[in-house]
């Protein structure tokens, strides 16, 4: 436990402990606890200079060269509030992954240092699910306790929360193959509290519990920050991450959630010295290579998903569901695109090089449907995709935010495709530099797409905010010459 002023915290690891030895090509632990020290900064400047103290202190430690781990530099305050939470946490956790590579401790050796591949929706998802489940159900654990029985968690560990996952899980991937490989950490979990009443959620959440599990965790053996910085490696506990999925440049998934309530009725610690309390979950996990497995990264600094050859993204329209299969020739000339959507006579479409192209399938009842993209009459995607609109509800892991970014008369043609998650209409406002700002609104569960064309080659920052609310921000480089 640890006392800051009117705040309070802990941490817990889900882990299979069978071994402390080091971890070749992991970095090794602190050898005391620090302390985070702002510097009588704050905002963005106070997380720097905490994190650029601890990794001096972590040089001197261990006798490694003065700021061999160089510095933590974040983007501007305007911008890192505006980013989510997933955004933040995976930003801090490879800045702290990548900050290690090729550096070399005396006595350990040499960290690999990759980063993390990105935030995967289905996970982050299942830890924002989990952070409200146990705020609900008032208790702070990686596993259910007994006398809690509410769905969708009861009788759950962290370990089985992963692999009973319906998308992600054991027996989700081609011919019932698993989704996920073992790793021998699951899930970080931190609780904060305050002791005044309904005091809104501390800005720096994320980020102190972020800090906690890399550099104050000696209470727990440095448990928390050897999930967060493992490397692809054989362990004498179990496996590091395979690497055998995508580039080998990166390595595995994470998500993040956090909930609270400031009534005291969320009492981790005592709801009468403390009524404001708050939880952070961190889940990570190893996915499999297996093309079958429908992971869905969130990407363009949130919900963005830019640039993907072809992408499917699925929505609700009067009860039924709409599939639309968006398409940016990235190959070298221009190419005829086949799409196959079971039950349906196949759809053919020819898009040119660096255009964009769109097919979308309306009407679709609720079930399960195999869809198959061709280039060129050589397959390139298989997905299986389960629609359920009747309730309103679908259930194929779709992004909020799609991006396309095309090249039309050799100027850039950037897409925004958004899918309204909620129950009621949702209206929306993007931002993009040099053009003014567009609105427009989705129906319950539905799609709306809003197009920024002609735009000279060059970077530019766009957000996508619904009301006040920032749900994607971020750049994209348009090169159409």
């Amino acid at each position: 436990m640890k006392l800051h002023t009117t705040f309070i915290a802990l941490l817990a690891i889900a882990a299979f402990f069978i071994s402390t030895t080091a971890l070749a090509l992991s970095p090794p632990n602190p050898t005391a606890d620090i302390s985070f020290n702002s510097g009588g900064n704050t905002g963005v400047a106070a997380i720097e200079a905490a994190f650029n103290n601890a990794r001096r202190t972590e040089e001197t430690q261990h006798g490694v060269t003065a700021n061999a781990l160089g510095n933590l530099d974040l983007p501007s305050q305007a911008v890192w509030d505006a980013m989510s939470a997933s955004e933040r946490a995976l930003f801090l956790v490879n800045a702290e992954r990548t900050a290690r590579h090729n550096v070399n401790y005396p006595a350990h050796g040499t960290v690999l240092g990759l980063p993390l591949e990105g935030v995967e929706s289905n996970l982050n998802m299942m830890a924002e699910n989990y952070a409200e489940y146990m705020a609900a159900n008032n208790f702070w654990a990686h596993t259910v306790p007994a006398n809690v029985s509410a769905p969708p968690f009861a009788g759950t560990g962290s370990f089985s929360r992963i692999s009973n996952h319906p998308v992600i899980g054991d027996g989700a991937g081609t011919n019932g193959g698993n989704c996920r490989q073992f790793l021998p950490y699951a899930e970080n979990l931190h609780v904060s509290a305050s002791s005044v009443m309904n005091s809104p959620t501390p800005s720096t959440l994320i980020e102190g519990a972020i800090y906690g599990w890399l550099y104050d965790d000696a209470g727990s053996a440095w448990g928390h920050r050897v999930a967060m910085l493992l490397q692809d490696q054989s362990l004498s506990l179990g496996s590091g991450f395979n690497n055998d999925r995508g580039s080998a440049a990166s390595e595995g998934f994470m998500g993040i959630g956090f909930a609270g309530r400031g009534d005291g009725s969320y009492s981790v610690f005592d709801g009468t010295a403390f009524p404001s309390q708050w939880n952070v979950v961190w889940v990570v996990m190893d996915p499999a290579p297996d093309p079958g497995c429908n992971f869905v990264l969130l990407g363009g600094g949130g919900g963005g998903t830019p640039s993907a050859e072809v992408d499917i993204v699925s929505s609700c329209l009067a009860g039924n569901g709409r599939v639309d299969l968006n398409i940016v020739n990235n190959q070298t000339a221009s190419a005829v695109y086949r799409f196959e959507f079971q039950g349906l006579s196949a759809r053919q479409t020819t898009v040119a090089f660096e255009d964009w192209g769109r097919m979308p399938i309306t009407g679709r009842p609720a079930g399960t449907y195999t869809a198959e993209v061709q280039r060129d009459g050589q397959t390139i995607l298989t997905e299986n995709l389960t629609i359920n609109c009747n309730a309103m509800a679908p259930t194929v892991s779709t992004p909020e935010v799609t991006i396309l970014n095309a090249c039309r008369n050799n100027n850039g043609y950037v897409l925004f495709e958004l899918v309204n998650p909620t129950a009621s209409t949702r209206p929306y406002v993007i931002q993009f530099d040099g053009v003014p700002n567009r609105s427009t609104s989705a129906a319950p569960f539905g799609q709306t797409v809003r197009a920024t064309t002609g735009r000279p080659d060059g970077t530019y920052n766009y957000l996508v905010r619904t009301g006040s609310t920032v749900i994607d921000t971020g750049s994209i480089t348009v090169d159409c010459d």
